[in-house]
């Protein structure tokens, strides 16, 4: 069951004691619900964690903004709060650096991760001016229909795959105000943090149980300690 810590609700499905316990990082505008089918198959080998960033779903709204290090700092309480580790990261888009960041802060307690369609650095048409003008919009659209409470409509073969009790949550949480406002916030200072990194991307730090490696798998990459 969920439990609060702070602004962020978490919640961990119990799984074998004797590995990493996975924890899984949505993207941009998205809750711990866009992780519900992928965590249910995983609960199986591990513990899991899954959990709403500040302004996202049952998490309330951070006032002090939504940096790419405050999202970080997040995700690193959450770690503080839940388990002893060590973890695997799972990121999925804009929750790919964040995941990233979290390993250069603390590697030592991180002991894979994944990235799933990450946003990345390397890729050109995140920093262009039609992609920037095109997020502009759809954060402009999106609030206008959340107005006019037929933004769900646009999602809704995206609700028809999932659970029932899922589907309920995201659909009471999913296409509120708060999540535009907080999307938006995001939006307003992401895409130049992570420009930064094309000159000096985060490393992963100094590793004395693992080294770190990188494996690209059909859009996945995957960094994980070699045997």
């Amino acid at each position: 069951m969920p439990t609060r810590d702070g602004r962020r609700l978490h919640a961990m499905v119990p799984g074998p004691t004797d590995g990493p316990a996975v924890v899984f990082e949505a993207g941009a505008a998205a809750s711990r619900s866009s992780w519900a089918a992928v965590q249910s198959l995983v609960a199986g080998d591990a513990r899991t964690i899954v959990y709403d960033r500040s302004g996202l779903s049952r998490s309330a709204p951070d006032p002090s903004g939504r940096t790419l290090r405050r999202m970080t700092d997040e995700l690193g309480s959450v770690l503080d709060h839940v388990a002893p580790g060590p973890f695997i990261l799972a990121g999925h888009s804009a929750g790919g650096p964040i995941a990233r960041l979290a390993v250069a802060v603390d590697p030592e307690r991180v002991a894979g991760l994944v990235l799933v369609d990450p946003a990345d650095e390397a890729a050109d048409v995140l920093f262009g001016r039609s992609f920037r003008r095109a997020e502009r919009l759809a954060v402009g659209a999106g609030a206008i229909l959340v107005g006019l409470r037929l933004l769900g409509f646009f999602f809704r073969d995206h609700l028809r795959g999932v659970p029932d009790d899922v589907r309920d949550d995201l659909r009471r949480e999913a296409f509120t105000p708060g999540v535009i406002r907080t999307r938006r916030e995001q939006a307003r200072t992401f895409l130049d943090e992570l420009a930064q990194w094309r000159a000096l991307a985060p490393v992963f730090g100094r590793c004395r149980r693992v080294k770190c490696s990188l494996v690209d798998l059909r859009g996945w990459v995957v960094w994980w300690p070699p045997a």
